[in-house]
């Protein structure tokens, strides 16, 4: 898949991986933290990490039918996540240091040699797999889209609409934010399905997730 374009079902909609995905994209917009991290663990080619992150935000932004699609292609890229993992959890004291040094100076550049060296010392299959899958899980969440109802949504929203869904979800008034969401949709011509998606994603992408 080229990473301009997201792959199509039969009925002319993005698949559930494409639309989680394209929806984790998007609020990357709004939330620094993940899109600092998604960024630096990009580059210093932590599968493992990609994982974690992405993880965290499909049960947060995606219906149930995206989540199931979305887990289901991470899981199959598990093998190479778990050789990712064993890399890094298999460093010694010194390399720790080196790493934390490396880290504390923002130098990815550095982190990301010293993990590809880890990776081509790995058996060649091993190796293989695992530049493979770091490939096709980054160009899957690169070349995402959000779905056209909601881009058109959130599009249409005014630097105030902006300002205020921002104020209503640092506060948590939930009430407050799906009115607004209401109120906008009025003048949309979308489907009921499509308004309790937009209205659940908005939700999603301005709430802090509720703690446990």
């Amino acid at each position: 898949m080229s990473a301009g374009s997201a792959a199509v079902n039969a009925n002319g909609n993005t698949s559930g991986v494409d639309g989680c995905f394209g929806k984790i994209r998007t609020a990357s917009s709004v939330d620094a933290a993940f899109r600092e991290s998604m960024d630096r663990m990009s580059k210093v080619a932590r599968l493992d990490k990609i994982d974690e992150l992405l993880r965290q935000k499909i049960p947060q932004l995606c219906t149930e039918a995206e989540a199931a699609e979305a887990k289901a292609f991470l899981d199959a890229e598990q093998p190479s996540v778990q050789i990712a993992r064993s890399v890094a959890s298999n460093l010694t004291n010194e390399e720790k240091d080196r790493l934390n040094f490396w880290q504390n100076l923002n130098d990815t550049f550095s982190e990301r040699a010293f993990f590809l060296s880890k990776y081509e010392n790995l058996p060649k299959e091993q190796y293989g797999q695992l530049t493979k899958s770091f490939s096709d899980v980054l160009n899957k969440f690169v070349g995402s889209d959000l779905k056209s109802a909601i881009a058109h949504f959130l599009t249409q929203l005014t630097p105030t609409e902006q300002y205020e869904l921002k104020k209503y979800g640092a506060a948590s008034e939930e009430e407050k934010l799906v009115t607004l969401v209401d109120d906008k949709l009025k003048a949309q011509n979308v489907s009921t399905v499509e308004r309790d998606e937009i209205k659940g994603y908005v939700k999603g992408l301005f709430l802090s997730p509720k703690s446990d």
